[in-house]
């Protein structure tokens, strides 16, 4: 069947018809639940000896505890500019090294993990080391 006699369009960014928009807002909402998800088990599991609640993390005053409660989205708060910077040399790097356009699904999702496992480790090891990148 194709797309013409089902009334549905097909996906498109150029134009940005309806098909796109629901696709968009339902990737984005499985990916923000499925981080949500990651990071509340492992804030629960973290430490054996205290289970922690989301949110606590902020509450951590030194390294050592620091060390044990690095949730995921405390770290990007403290550091949401180098967050960002280097989420946007790292996609630079990918563009540059990777034609986009033509790879598989196996090393585009390879690509993808090791880009999210660099900005986010290096975002956690500030939080960890309570580095800041804000200067004001």
């Amino acid at each position: 069947v194709s797309t013409q006699s089902t009334g549905i369009d097909k996906s498109s960014r150029m134009i940005a018809n309806l098909t796109f928009v629901i696709w968009q807002i339902t990737h984005n909402t499985i990916l923000l639940l499925s981080s949500y998800v990651v990071d509340l088990i492992c804030a629960i599991y973290s430490t054996p000896e205290k289970r922690l609640i989301p949110g606590q993390c902020e509450s951590c005053s030194d390294r050592k505890s620091r060390a044990n409660c690095c949730c995921l989205l405390s770290a990007i708060n403290k550091n949401q500019l180098f967050f960002f910077l280097i989420g946007n040399v790292l996609t630079g790097v990918v563009n540059l090294a990777i034609k986009t356009g033509s790879v598989d699904a196996i090393p585009a999702l390879g690509a993808l993990f090791a880009y999210g496992t660099v900005v986010c480790g290096l975002t956690c090891l500030l939080f960890v080391f309570n580095i800041s990148t804000k200067f004001w």
